[in-house]
């Protein structure tokens, strides 16, 4: 599996993300399940990252802690990323993504039910906006 946050414009064009086929809604629910938003980065947020291809311009963030410490993983339409060096600062998160060789840098700040923030490589910087659909 694959984590992180999707995102990132025009550093991606011409990249394609590190899908994986196998992933789907069974093993991460709380993408499909209606709940209450609350405070805190923990849950599953929307996205836009303006600016970029579309097949990475949206998609959802979730949020999560497991066994003391938190996880990111991005889904897009095509699969999901998984986050590595995920670190939690009071209402922000960092973390990074691989997409076919290239460290993407995302750093997000939780502001009750709205996320923003920006992706960062090689290839540029792109802002990021989100609210949260789900408190895990």
């Amino acid at each position: 599996m694959v984590l992180g946050l999707i995102v990132l414009g025009s550093s991606l064009l011409g990249l394609q993300a590190m899908v994986h086929p196998t992933l789907n809604s069974c093993e991460f629910p709380a993408l499909h399940e209606d709940a209450k938003v609350g405070e805190g980065l923990e849950g599953v947020w929307r996205y836009t990252v303006n600016n970029a291809p579309p097949e990475y311009s949206k998609g959802s963030i979730a949020i999560v802690k497991e066994e003391g410490s938190y996880g990111v993983e991005v889904h897009l339409a095509e699969g999901s990323l998984k986050g590595f060096n995920v670190a939690i600062e009071g209402n922000s998160v960092s973390f990074d993504l691989t997409i076919e060789g290239t460290v993407v840098s995302v750093k997000l700040k939780a502001d009750g039910d709205k996320l923003t923030g920006t992706s960062s490589s090689s290839e540029g910087t792109y802002t990021i906006e989100g609210s949260r659909v789900k408190r895990l």
